[in-house]
């Protein structure tokens, strides 16, 4: 296959350097079946270049685990195992100690308390998404084996979800628009998306483009015939039907996650010329 057919942001190749998986479909001085590292940091950006001054691409969540292909000093150049987004993340927000998860943080943003009590010092803040593995219990609080205590109703078990994705993206709404982000300190459209269909057990691609290829049944383009649940995508933006009259999205005009009228966002697009390139429907019920 020649290597122009695949996308970076999925697979991952450089001219000098390519991972173990891709041998016979691309070419590169050398292949890394990599090491398996675990995001230690509460948001750890993966950039497109191995610099600070680099775009953000994404970025990955404590817990999260990323295939290292190859050590750059201070950065590493690897795969995310959540989405499998390629890029560049610093070291220091990575361990080789790789801790199983049981649950993840189901609320926006929750603090790591050093002690079983809300006095205590704080460790860290973790953001919904993030994953963690729990040692004991003790009442309200929930041990990590990292070290420090979690308000246990704020964590749920790995393999409990949500029934209702557009719930979750509704608990986002005032969460500031940040190109690339994927948390709720920030984040983009299409990481609304993303985030907000894990927490109900689906699994989609990082990009707008991305996810308009592989998420859903292409429904046509007419917005009359858009359903409650439906993915609205344009050129590089997407937002997700929360009613019939409504979308929630994150954008750039609002600088937030907003829901607002349907028949405004659709005349914010006549107003740049802009239009609706594809309906996705997912096939699953948008609410229970």
């Amino acid at each position: 296959m020649n290597r122009n057919k695949l996308d970076p942001r999925e697979h991952a190749f450089r001219p000098t350097i390519a991972a173990s998986y891709l041998k016979g479909l691309v070419t590169a001085d050398c292949f890394s079946d990599g090491v398996l590292y675990r995001v230690t940091t509460n948001v750890l950006a993966l950039k497109n270049k191995p610099a600070e001054e680099a775009e953000l691409a994404t970025e990955l969540l404590f817990g999260e685990t990323f295939i290292v292909y190859e050590n750059l000093g201070q950065w590493a150049w690897g795969q995310s195992q959540t989405d499998g987004y390629v890029g560049f993340a610093k070291f220091n927000g990575l361990s080789k100690d790789v801790i199983r998860a049981t649950h993840e943080v189901g609320v926006l943003k929750t603090f790591v308390y050093k002690e079983p009590d809300i006095k205590s010092p704080v460790l860290r803040c973790l953001v919904m998404g993030s994953r963690v593995s729990i040692k004991e219990e003790n009442e309200n609080f929930l041990g990590l084996k990292d070290a420090g205590w979690i308000v246990g109703r704020h964590l749920a078990d790995i393999n409990n979800k949500e029934v209702d994705f557009i719930s979750v993206a509704r608990k986002y709404i005032g969460t500031p628009y940040l190109w690339g982000g994927r948390s709720s300190y920030g984040l983009d459209c299409s990481a609304l998306v993303q985030i907000s269909l894990s927490r109900i057990g689906v699994l989609t691609p990082r990009d707008t483009d991305q996810q308009e290829r592989n998420t859903g049944i292409f429904c046509g383009r007419d917005v009359q015939e858009a359903n409650e649940g439906d993915l609205l995508y344009t050129k590089g933006h997407v937002a997700i039907v929360s009613t019939v009259n409504s979308v929630i999205h994150a954008n750039a005009y609002h600088m937030q996650v907003v829901e607002e009228p349907l028949k405004v966002f659709i005349s914010r697009l006549d107003a740049n010329n802009d239009q609706i390139t594809s309906i996705k429907r997912l096939n699953f019920p948008s609410a229970v």
